[in-house]
């Protein structure tokens, strides 16, 4: 049976309004609720084909184990997506094998994620009748240098990863949104995707007439999709094999990555590490308590400039170090040797 593990998320949640602590950034290591992300208003993953396979459609995504359609689970009640979860993250086999139609000469298939759930200021209408745009639930990704995926695909064959921003849709519906080619080794692996420079996103083809600049302003999700596309190839090289994408985690990363969300919504600071470790720790009340301690260990709390502003021992009897006279603002922790991660304080 599928499950989910509770992987020791090193981790401290302080509530404020707009941003998310600067640090590298965890988005969602799959530790979490299942169907959203562990950012503050997480925003829910969704399974996406070009159309159901119950009305024609020539692409579909299923879980691995039983083989359940996951584009039927509903975007916010996340209905099938909890079949994906298992001990390595999201899990499913994806199937594109024809054109959608004679006059469609594209098919798909992948998983979305949004940042953030929707904040529509017109709650008269569904979220699925509005349009992208107006669901108001962007980021400002600007502050970070690249998105980091733990992921595996099937050997030779390509996806298309992108940030997608719902302004560069509003401004130009033909425009292509802009992204990443990646090609599967059929391992798990970690891959770094700039967001600048000349490994930074690229559009997935050149349509000078209807170009758009990249707005890293307005990202409201980022898509992995599998278009039938084979290494060394310029069109889809359909098959009727299930191919096997594993997501394990999604993170933003760089010195000063801050995750911001658009004018007029809210969005809580959480400082969260990247860093692995035995040893997890929690902020409140003045003070870091660090779980799982048995002898005697040192720790050391620096600023964002590298300063050390607190340093004490915990141990099993004592596993408590009082950092009650910081000032607000984002603090690094060491314990022994290692990083154990970082938090926020705010008054």
């Amino acid at each position: 049976m599928n499950r989910i593990v509770k992987k020791n998320i090193i981790a401290a949640m302080v509530l404020a309004a707009a941003t998310i602590a600067r640090a590298d950034i965890v988005v969602d290591d799959f530790s979490g609720e299942v169907g959203s992300n562990l950012l503050p208003k997480g925003g829910a993953w969704l399974a996406d084909a070009d159309t159901w396979p119950a009305i024609g459609g020539s692409s579909k995504v299923t879980d691995p184990i039983e083989g359940s359609d996951l584009v039927k689970g509903d975007i916010y009640s996340g209905d099938n997506i909890s079949k994906a979860y298992t001990d390595n993250g999201i899990t499913s086999k994806i199937y594109v094998t024809a054109d959608v139609s004679t006059t469609k000469k594209w098919a798909y298939a992948g998983w979305v994620m949004d940042f953030m759930k929707p904040a529509p200021l017109d709650t008269t209408k569904p979220v699925y009748e509005l349009n992208s745009w107006e669901k108001r639930n962007e980021v400002d990704l600007t502050s970070c240098d690249a998105l980091e995926l733990t992921l595996s695909f099937d050997v030779d064959r390509m996806l298309w990863i992108d940030l997608f921003s719902p302004q560069i849709e509003r401004m130009n519906a033909l425009a292509p949104q802009w992204g990443w080619r990646y090609t599967g080794t059929g391992l798990m692996e970690t891959k770094k995707f700039n967001l600048r420079g000349v490994t930074g996103p690229q559009q997935k083809w050149k349509d000078d007439a209807n170009k758009v600049p990249l707005d890293l302003k307005t990202v409201t999700r980022i898509r992995w999709l599998y278009e039938g596309m084979k290494k060394g190839t310029a069109t889809a090289a359909y098959d009727t094999v299930g191919h096997n994408l594993t997501i394990k985690k999604v993170a933003m990363t760089g010195t000063t990555c801050a995750i911001t969300a658009m004018p007029g919504s809210s969005l809580p600071i959480v400082a969260r590490s990247a860093a692995k470790s035995a040893l997890a720790f929690s902020a409140a009340n003045g003070s870091l308590r660090f779980d799982n301690v048995t002898s005697g260990l040192k720790v050391t709390v620096r600023n964002i400039a590298g300063n050390i502003v607190a340093e004490g021992a915990v141990n099993g009897s004592h596993p408590s170090l009082n950092v009650s006279a910081l000032k607000n603002g984002v603090y690094m922790v060491q314990a022994g040797n290692g990083k154990a991660g970082s938090f926020t304080v705010l008054k």
